[in-house]
């Protein structure tokens, strides 16, 4: 059954999860699309889904038309945390340079198909770090505190590809500024160290990739403590708004929405990352107001919900089915239940957004903005598309 390059099913119904069981569904039948896409991993999707980035087996990242199926371009091969503009039309990603550590990030532009490095100063100069580490690749790992090597986290690009943002600790150790970069007039806005939480013991963090809304007018800051050689734990993460105001909000693992409404806030102020709160609320943005997450513990961050959030597939352990969540109408579908049905079978830990709590990256999933198109990776095909309709 697998292998086939499109495989519909005309009468898969998507069941309610276990919790509406004894409910009878409020939707008819859904039919679901599966498509293998040449891909084995999947850092970002345009909004409608018809463009991808992400990487091949064994291969470098690479833009991929889903449409068309094919690919317009290949990433150098050291190239990471690449995103799209909702369009498609921007692509960013960070490359190493020189030392451990050290990052750049370049905005590829498929309309003017023209490569330039964004990590400028308003000026036009390099931005480089002020002071010099002590890391080799032999030395050090990725884990290193800010005190050990300058480093540069991010490079997400917002929605209208008009800004990227991302994290640097390159003017003194331990003090982390975000950075948010103006692609329309060069200037480079910099928020000196409020991506700094210290505890009660000065215990420093590492440096995060901030996230951006698709207009630019949020931006997310998570944070994370060092307490000691064993546990990791995490303080409360901050938010940007309208590039100009800093804003301390509760949470270990903060995500949000593309649109930049929804915050979803995990936790207490602070936490083990050896284990995943249960105790999940969405804090609206334009109301001020929080909201306990239904169901409980369910997760949103930018690449498992729709723009809006509305959708979301995630599954709260690696056990539990993979679902697909509509929060308007509250109903969840058995998502995995349905790829099973066509053939396919997910990868344990698709849905599962533990590692995006604690602000991990991963590459196994994500959601077209309109959240009709799902992208995840199944055990024998790698990377499909799913595309479901009501």
């Amino acid at each position: 059954m697998l292998g086939r390059t499109a495989i519909l099913c005309s009468c898969m119904a998507l069941l309610p999860c276990a919790q509406a069981a004894a409910d009878p569904p409020p939707y008819s039948p859904v039919t679901i699309t599966v498509t293998p896409t040449k891909l084995a991993s999947v850092d970002d999707v345009s909004y409608t889904g018809r463009y991808v980035v992400g990487g091949a087996p064994k291969a470098r990242l690479q833009l991929r038309d889903i449409r068309t199926g094919k690919r317009l371009v290949r990433l150098p091969k050291s190239a990471t945390a690449a995103s799209l503009s909702q369009n498609g039309r921007y692509l960013t990603y960070a490359m190493p340079v020189g030392d451990w550590a050290r990052r750049k990030i370049l905005l590829y532009d498929r309309k003017r198909d023209r490569t330039t490095n964004i990590t400028r100063r308003s000026g036009g100069k390099i931005l480089k770090p002020s002071w010099k580490g002590t890391c080799t690749p032999a030395t050090c790992g990725e884990g290193q505190k800010l005190t050990d090597e300058p480093q540069l986290r991010g490079g997400q690009i917002s929605g209208d590809g008009r800004y990227v943002v991302f994290s640097a600790n390159f003017r003194k150790p331990a003090v982390i500024d975000v950075y948010v970069k103006n692609l329309k007039t060069g200037k480079l806005q910099i928020f000196k160290g409020v991506g700094q939480l210290l505890n009660s013991e000065g215990v420093t963090e590492y440096v995060q990739a901030p996230s951006i809304s698709g207009d630019g007018s949020v931006i997310l800051i998570p944070g994370r403590l060092d307490s000691d050689k064993n546990e990791c734990t995490w303080g409360p993460g901050r938010a940007l708004f309208d590039r100009s105001r800093v804003v301390d909000i509760d949470g270990v693992g903060n995500t949000i929405t593309r649109d930049g409404r929804i915050i979803s806030i995990s936790g207490g102020p602070t936490g083990s990352s050896y284990r995943t709160p249960d105790d999940v609320v969405w804090y609206d943005v334009g109301t001020g107001v929080s909201t306990p997450a239904d169901p409980v513990g369910m997760r949103m961050s930018r690449v498992s919900a729709s723009t809006d959030g509305r959708y979301v597939f995630w599954r709260l352990q690696p056990a539990d089915p993979l679902q697909l969540r509509d929060r308007l109408l509250g109903v969840s579908y058995d998502l995995e239940a349905a790829l099973a049905g066509a053939g396919y079978v997910p990868d344990r830990y698709v849905g599962y957004q533990g590692g995006y709590l604690w602000g991990s990256l991963s590459s196994d999933a994500g959601i077209s903005g309109d959240g009709r198109t799902i992208f995840l990776v199944t055990q024998f095909e790698g990377i499909v598309k799913v595309t479901w309709t009501p």
